[in-house]
C-alpha cells in the first residue's frame, strides 16, 4: 500500500489563516485611508485659513495707506468714499457677487477681495476711522486708521 503524505502543518496555511491574514490587511489599510484623508482635511483647511489670512491682511494694507492718503471721507449707501488732496476720489463697496471693490473716479476699478461678507466704517474720534472686514467665512478684521491727507 502506497504512502499518502499530508502537507506539515508547518508549510501549508489553512483558510481560517488565510481569512485572517486578509482581514487584519483590510483593518489596516483601513485605518491607513481614513488617517490620510483626516490630514488631508486638515491641511485643507489650513489653507484656506492661511488664504483668508492673507486676503485680509492684503486689503487692510490697502485700506490704511488709502485711508492715510486721504483727507476727508463719508458715506454715500453702504459706499464708502475716500478724497485725496490731489483730489482723487476712491469708492469702495461690496457688490452682489461678494466681491470688495474700489472704483476710482474717472476710471479704474479693482477686485480688492473676493468672498466678502461686509465692510464697515465708523468715525473713531478726531480724523480716525474704525474699519471691520468680514468675509463670508464669518473670519473678520478690525483695524483703525488715521485721515491725514498726506500730512503727517
Amino acid at each position: 500500500m502506497p504512502t499518502v503524505r499530508y502537507p506539515s502543518a508547518m508549510i501549508a496555511f489553512s483558510l481560517i489563516e488565510v481569512m485572517i491574514g486578509m482581514s487584519i490587511g483590510t483593518l489596516a489599510l483601513t485605518l491607513a485611508t481614513a488617517l490620510f484623508l483626516q490630514v488631508r482635511e486638515a491641511a485643507v483647511r489650513q489653507e484656506m485659513l492661511a488664504e483668508e489670512m492673507a486676503t485680509l491682511d492684503s486689503v487692510h494694507r490697502v485700506l490704511t495707506q488709502d485711508i492715510h492718503a486721504a483727507t476727508t471721507c463719508s458715506m454715500l449707501g453702504s459706499s464708502f468714499v475716500l478724497n485725496e488732496l490731489n483730489g482723487t476720489q476712491y469708492t469702495y463697496y461690496v457688490n452682489n457677487a461678494r466681491e470688495l471693490i474700489r472704483y476710482r473716479t474717472g476710471g479704474g476699478t479693482a477686485v480688492l477681495a473676493l468672498h466678502m461678507q461686509s465692510f464697515q466704517v465708523q468715525p473713531e474720534g478726531r480724523d480716525m476711522l474704525a474699519c471691520q472686514l468680514t468675509l463670508t467665512t464669518g473670519q473678520s478684521d478690525w483695524f483703525v486708521a488715521r485721515l491725514q491727507g498726506g500730512g503727517s
